[in-house]
């Protein structure tokens, strides 16, 4: 996780609330997906979210880089991880994942 932050921040030298806004730039690859892809984009000269550059398939970012521009409708308006929705009560009306049924059915 260091080296992908120390990269996101000494190469890449992005402000930290695009974090703020994709935290799952973590769970990607230092090596096999955010560099690669962070030097074609730069090499480009194209401007583009975290979720942009890293959430699609190695396709769709190879789609993406025949691009001469990016338009507004490819970039998200909304982040695609939202803490606060870990917070809040499900809606599905049980309380537990397990079943009500006590331990003496399985003796």
């Amino acid at each position: 996780m260091k080296l992908n932050f120390d990269y996101f921040q000494m190469v890449m030298k992005r402000p930290l609330d695009d974090l703020v806004m994709f935290p799952a730039f973590f769970t990607y690859g230092l090596e096999s997906t955010i560099k690669p892809r962070h030097r074609m984009v730069a090499k480009k000269g194209l401007k583009c979210s975290l979720a942009w550059l890293l959430n699609c398939s190695d396709e769709k970012f190879e789609q993406r880089m025949s691009y001469d521009t990016i338009d507004m409708e490819e970039m998200e308006t909304e982040p695609s991880f939202d803490m606060n929705t870990l917070m809040e009560p499900r809606s599905d009306e049980s309380t537990s994942d397990y079943d009500e049924d006590s331990d003496d059915d399985y003796v």
